[in-house]
């Protein structure tokens, strides 16, 4: 019996919502790589030249050459290092500019592999192993101890911060903007996707939450419609070490970073790891700051 027009028009209708279905979802499995690691390419213009700065090159175990830049704070003594994770779409090195890091305390920006001047393609695995082996070279090369060590990451960055303070000791870890997993941000934001079996790249903080001890900051924005709280909370719930939150109602996601009240809680929460009274690996080891 032959179809009425009816049902052969839904059928055509639903064969090319679900061609269309499958194509997007295809495209979104093909080039994850472009959305989640756009790698913005060149140089921070004179930052080389700026008095108390240095260029970094720092090749990998599988001979990558990571480029950054280290801010040498001009301190008598033990250095202190905080150490800068960027968002997905950000040159690191460009925020050692900003003139309100504590001054007492050296910083260090490497862009990411495929990001500025680095080398090679970016992927949770190689972000991950770079981190660890950024870490490792300036403990070198600073001579560093754990209790003189603080991680920053932003955004994305929070992710590889957390992996870092799951995998080695430091003082402290400031997370900005964080998720629980990028594969949940992802679920949110295409609800309609099964990005759950389609995302290579999970960065699922809040699994190795648990196992950390480190005492954490957590820096939110009121109006960040891109991370949205509920998945900055899981994060939080799931910290093992003392953690805060400090939301700033005024931000969103892309300017939090610009806001005075960043810079202010930055300092409020390095003073207290400084002081002991925030409980961590060699806190009360840590010198007191010089005020904001």
């Amino acid at each position: 019996m032959k179809a009425s027009p009816v049902i052969d028009t839904l059928a055509r209708v639903g064969l090319a919502g679900t061609c269309a279905y499958l194509l997007v979802g295809g495209l979104m499995y093909r080039f994850q790589e472009k959305l989640l690691f756009p790698g913005p390419r060149g140089e921070v213009p004179g930052l080389g030249k700026r008095p108390g700065f240095e260029l970094l090159d720092l090749k990998t175990d599988d001979g990558c050459t990571l480029r950054g830049a280290l801010r040498k704070a001009e301190v008598e003594g033990p250095q202190k290092l905080l150490i800068f994770f960027g968002g997905n779409a950000e040159r690191a090195p460009a925020w050692l500019a900003h003139p309100r890091w504590p001054q007492d305390w050296s910083v260090a920006a490497i862009d990411y592999r495929g990001y500025g001047q680095s080398e090679g393609e970016p992927s949770e695995a190689a972000l991950f192993a770079d981190a660890l082996h950024i870490h490792d070279r300036l403990v070198q090369r600073l001579e560093l101890d754990p209790s003189r060590i603080v991680v920053v990451g932003r955004s994305l960055g929070s992710g590889v911060a957390t992996y870092l303070a799951s995998q080695r000791e430091v003082a402290g870890v400031v997370l900005v903007t964080p998720y629980d997993s990028i594969t949940e941000v992802a679920a949110s934001v295409y609800p309609w996707l099964p990005v759950r079996y389609l995302l290579r790249h999970a960065f699922d903080s809040w699994r190795r939450a648990h196992a950390i001890r480190t005492p954490a900051l957590f820096v939110t924005a009121g109006r960040d419609t891109l991370i949205r709280v509920h998945h900055t909370e899981r994060l939080l719930a799931a910290w093992g070490g003392p953690a805060q939150r400090f939301d700033i109602p005024a931000a969103n996601h892309a300017d939090v970073m610009l806001h005075e009240a960043y810079w202010d809680e930055l300092h409020r929460f390095i003073a207290q790891l400084a002081s002991g009274r925030l409980p961590g690996p060699g806190a009360p080891d840590l010198p007191q700051p010089e005020a904001a």
